[in-house]
């Protein structure tokens, strides 16, 4: 129907690896079953709705270790636009997730989302949202209201501010509550020697949680993969064995081969590992990821945190930047059972670079003052990208990085990169293209990484057609592993 347009589609996909020796540390197994339903319709032109349905049944397998979930999801959008220029807008949201197997779990949310633009210059924002879920026995409740505004001054300084409450019931772990907002200014003036671009937020959370012990839980905390940093998990206490950690789309990183876990006073960090496991699925730097563990409750916690940071560029006319940075937390933590230590930290960032006509160069300095992990850090880095001829393109990069990381988990880390690309048009409908990167890390406490990755790739378009075959060489010693490999890889794609 054209009013009540539907979608429907199922997909299978099973994944095998071994290893070509009698190492068996490399297997990996996962099948994947979905059936996805989606339909839409248009009650007015300021007035749309769309539903969506999937199924699916997962297990994957790895040495030791088997994990199955079979799960079901809906979802309800609803968006109304309004007003005289249709210039207000409303989201009414609804999600409902029903998982089984190795992890169960149950998860309601509903969500209205208000906008409102009273003139050209000044907007405000206002969120109400409900959370029902359920991991094994562990139940939460979760009301949380933010308002927010939007302000701008002309195009030189744009002013924004947000402020939330929220409640939750922990059920028999007791009752958790926050409060908070943050208030930011960005500054851009324009003057003789180019631009001038500035910024600065501060933000205040405070937290109190009171009743009886027992477990919480927490269900898909995003974080962002960077492997020389480690990853601060949000709460404290946490129960180590219940910690998941897996990619967008489900499946599960292994400890030991993707990550590790670090306990440093009270609090859980993790320590990405980015580069290529013998086993998928792989971080990939910057990527985003989600984290699922429960943590013990305390009969009664308190905690205020203060978090300010700065920011001041100046970019020259000719392509070069001076830049300075400075982030402060400030924390007050309290507990009747644990004693945590604050974290609390100031860091300074100074440095410069240089972008003009295809070349990057960038140094830059960072000192962070920690009580969890105390940190210096320098690199230097450059790229160029040229147009060679008409239809091909070439970029060189590399990187080297110095850190220096203070007790309590103390280590230097020298990490060198460099990388290569060409890629060039063969005819109208057909391009060929061929990457490198080569990668060499010494680390104090966990040894060296050294390798080299080389991809080559040919694609082919023609009207509703796509064909793309390609090579992948891996070659990696990292730590005590050698991971050598080759991926012949081709995809046919028709359009409908």
């Amino acid at each position: 129907s054209k009013q009540w347009p539907m979608v429907f589609q199922y997909s299978t996909s099973k994944t095998s690896q071994d290893s070509l020796t009698s190492f068996t540390g490399d297997f990996f197994q996962r099948d994947e079953k979905k059936f996805n339903y989606s339909l839409s319709h248009d009650f007015s032109e300021s007035s749309h709705l769309s539903f969506d349905f999937e199924k699916s049944d997962i297990t994957q397998k790895t040495v030791g270790a088997m994990v199955t979930d079979q799960a079901e999801k809906y979802s309800l959008l609803h968006n109304q636009t309004f007003g005289s220029q249709k210039q207000h807008n409303l989201n009414s949201f609804f999600y409902y997730v029903d998982q089984t197997g190795s992890f169960d779990f149950t998860n309601l949310q509903w969500e209205e989302r208000l906008r409102l633009q009273h003139s050209k210059s000044f907007l405000t924002t206002y969120d109400l949202r409900y959370t029902d879920s359920q991991r094994d026995i562990v139940t939460s409740k979760e009301t949380r209201g933010q308002v927010g505004f939007e302000h701008r001054l002309y195009e030189s300084l744009v002013t924004t501010g947000n402020f939330f409450a929220s409640s939750t019931d922990l059920d028999t772990q007791g009752d958790l509550s926050q409060r908070g907002g943050i208030l930011a200014f960005n500054y851009r003036k324009k003057n003789p020697w180019g631009f001038l671009l500035s910024s600065y937020s501060a933000s205040l959370t405070r937290s109190k949680q009171t009743g009886g012990t027992g477990t919480g839980v927490v269900i898909n905390e995003p974080h962002t993969a960077t492997e020389l940093v480690p990853v601060e998990l949000d709460r404290t206490n946490i129960d180590v064995s219940s910690i998941r950690v897996k990619d967008s789309s489900g499946l599960l990183y292994q400890e030991g081969e993707d990550y590790t876990i670090t306990q440093i006073n009270g609090r859980v960090l993790l320590n990405i590992i980015t580069v290529g496991g013998a086993t998928p699925p792989n971080f990939i730097e910057g990527e985003e990821f989600f984290v699922d563990y429960n943590f013990f409750v305390e009969p009664e916690r308190k905690e205020e945190t203060i978090r300010q940071m700065f920011t001041v560029r100046e970019r020259l006319e000719n392509g070069l930047s001076l830049y300075f940075s400075h982030r402060k937390q400030n924390q007050d933590v309290s507990s009747t059972v644990t004693d945590i230590t604050a974290d609390e930290f100031t860091t300074n960032t100074v440095g410069t670079d240089f972008n003009k006509k295809g070349l990057f160069l960038q140094a830059e300095y960072s000192d962070e003052k920690s009580t969890q992990i105390p940190s210096r850090r320098k690199i230097i880095q450059g790229r160029y990208s040229r147009l060679i001829g008409k239809n091909t393109n070439a970029s060189v990069g590399v990187s080297n990085q110095w850190l220096d990381f203070g007790e309590p988990d103390a280590r230097d880390v020298v990490l060198f990169r460099t990388s290569a690309e060409l890629s060039t048009a063969l005819t109208k409908n057909c391009s060929v293209s061929a990457r490198t990167n080569y990668r060499d890390e010494n680390d104090s406490r966990l040894g060296s990484t050294r390798g080299f990755q080389v991809n080559s790739e040919l694609k082919y378009n023609i009207r509703q057609l796509n064909i793309v075959t390609g090579v992948e060489i891996n070659s990696l010693d990292r730590r005590s592993d050698k991971i050598d490999g080759s991926f012949l890889y081709f995809q046919l794609k028709r359009f409908f």
